[in-house]
């Protein structure tokens, strides 16, 4: 029995042992990977198109320096590969807030937030959000907004940095669909239906511009299928100046399985506006879909 105990636990100490082994060395490889683009290297990274970026500084206030070091994925799935060195004896937060791509404001996260106090370490950013409605065939055109937080979350930094890849500018070749609920000059919102690829169910696709100066938030509420209450949770937050394009799933709301509209079906809510800063409605607008608007 006693040799059986000491079997188990010198095979638990050698997995935690194997286990720490591996996080270390992920740990070097994230260091090197960071420490080679932070000295100018270019590491081969790519989209599957063969676009590149250059490896350029992005953020440097002598203490903190952020250095892109290539872009890599997809089109409608881009990464962006950076470097963080962090020179501050505490740790500090770094947050991707919004992307645009090809103009096309997006949605981004990255793999790492914090960064510890005198650290260097290769995050990827990664971007997605749409960006297959909007039917683009390449990326040329870039632009990052991130924010940097000390260890008690007071900003040090917000930052929006731009900058161009080796493809050639495509011609936008996105028109929306007929669908118009909203175009009074200052916004435009167009909304249609689409057949989800995995399942065939029903998707509510949204493309809206906003053309003030200010950020607004469109969001929906009180949805109905036929009548009934049906879960179907939409947001969008769109900068001053800028357009983007989405798609949401309904689903029913005692199975929260996803739904397929059929002939009879018709679905409805409300549409709302509202300034990002203020949270004042600006804008709402009754919508109705049935699969007439099929796209």
């Amino acid at each position: 029995m006693m040799k059986r105990i000491a079997a188990a636990l010198l095979a638990a100490a050698l997995f935690l042992t194997l286990t720490g082994c591996g996080a270390d060395a992920s740990v070097r490889r994230s260091r090197k990977t960071a420490l080679q683009i932070l000295r100018g290297d270019d590491l081969g990274y790519s989209l599957s198109t063969g676009a590149t970026v250059e490896n350029q500084e992005l953020y440097n206030d002598g203490t903190i320096i952020i250095q892109l070091g290539g872009i890599s994925g997809t089109p409608n799935d881009p990464q962006l590969v950076l470097a963080i060195k962090n020179g501050n004896r505490k740790e500090i937060s770094f947050t991707p807030q919004r992307c645009f791509i090809n103009g096309w404001q997006t949605d981004c996260w990255s793999d790492v937030y914090q960064v510890d106090g005198h650290s260097t370490i290769t995050t990827t950013v990664s971007i997605s959000s749409g960006l297959e409605l909007a039917r683009i065939s390449d990326i040329n055109d870039i632009k990052l907004d991130f924010d940097l937080y000390d260890k008690d979350y007071e900003s040090i930094a917000s930052r929006s940095v731009s900058f161009q890849t080796s493809a050639e500018p495509v011609e936008d070749s996105f028109s929306p669909a007929s669908t118009v609920v909203l175009d009074d000059g200052d916004f435009k919102v167009v909304v249609w239906l689409a057949r989800s690829g995995y399942d065939n169910s029903t998707q509510v696709c949204t493309y809206a511009e906003n053309n003030t100066n200010r950020a607004v938030n469109i969001t929906n509420s009180k949805a109905r299928l036929n009548g009934e209450p049906v879960d179907y949770w939409f947001f969008q937050d769109i900068s001053a100046g800028a357009r983007r394009i989405s798609s949401d799933l309904l689903y029913d709301s005692d199975s929260y399985s996803s739904l397929e509209l059929t002939d009879s079906d018709t679905l409805t809510y409300t549409l709302q506006i509202s300034d990002s800063d203020t949270s004042v409605q600006l804008l709402t607008q009754e919508v109705t879909l049935t699969l007439a608007d099929l796209q």
